[in-house]
């Protein structure tokens, strides 16, 4: 049996008047509280625990379950939904949310990595934190392309990104390197913004970064497991370059 179908079986089953059984009387409807009364006492809360789907996802579709006096409210950080209603609507919607909970895919979640590495072309040595061995392909395709002749690394940050947060942004203070100061304005200001990450773990959005007075603009970017992009390079003067490197990894990798 398909999603859908078990979807539309749960409510059917929890709610029979759809499927041509007899409607309730008039007189054993919930009615509207009198003047005066509160129509909160009629209100029961419930906890749902979301194993696998998003919550505020499935939120959207209770949503358009709960009657009148209904609210729900999603917490995608403890994966719960609560739902406030007349106890008479709770059990078509408890139905509806093991279905729609076991129908979707765990959510996916992904470890970037944001590299900042100096480039130069002086053929003096400078000076500067070491890359990391993990980027010599990266260094090896810049010298290549580029003729860059020395590099340094000017620090990672490094965010765990989800489908229930797209967008992500933050700082990070730069290791100086080829004669750039050390001072508070060595500092990368960064944002993801419009990211999806597809169940084969392959994930796109666009970047952007401000350096001093130099930036990148939502750059796009798509990423496989252990992909590194070379999202783009920005002149410094002084024959120094700063290169963005976006790299993606399995957060529970070990």
């Amino acid at each position: 049996m398909n999603n859908l179908a078990k979807l539309t079986l749960a409510l059917l089953t929890a709610c029979p008047i759809l499927i041509g059984q007899t409607a309730p009387k008039k007189e054993d409807a919930v009615k509207p509280p009198a003047h005066g009364h509160n129509i909160e006492v009629l209100l029961t809360s419930k906890l749902f625990k979301i194993n696998y789907a998003i919550p505020e996802n499935i939120k959207n579709i209770v949503n358009g379950l709960v009657s009148q006096y209904g609210t729900v409210t999603a917490d995608n950080l403890t994966k719960t939904l609560t739902v406030r209603d007349l106890e008479t609507n709770l059990k078509a919607i408890e139905a509806a949310i093991e279905v729609l909970d076991e129908s979707q895919p765990p959510s996916i979640s992904v470890e970037l990595w944001i590299d900042v590495i100096w480039a130069s072309n002086a053929t003096a040595k400078g000076s500067g934190e070491p890359v990391p061995e993990r980027l010599s392909g990266v260094v090896s395709t810049l010298s290549k392309t580029l003729g860059y002749k020395q590099f340094a690394h000017g620090g990672v940050v490094t965010h765990r990104l989800s489908e229930s947060s797209p967008r992500a942004s933050g700082f990070s203070e730069l290791n100086p390197g080829f004669g750039l100061p050390s001072a508070p304005g060595m500092r990368l200001n960064w944002s993801l913004s419009n990211c999806k990450i597809s169940q084969d773990c392959i994930m796109e959005g666009n970047f952007g970064a401000s350096f001093l007075s130099s930036s990148i603009s939502n750059a796009a970017i798509n990423l496989g497991f252990k992909d590194k992009n070379i999202i783009g390079s920005t002149m410094l003067g002084g024959g120094v370059s700063m290169i963005i490197v976006v790299s993606m990894y399995d957060p529970d990798s070990n």
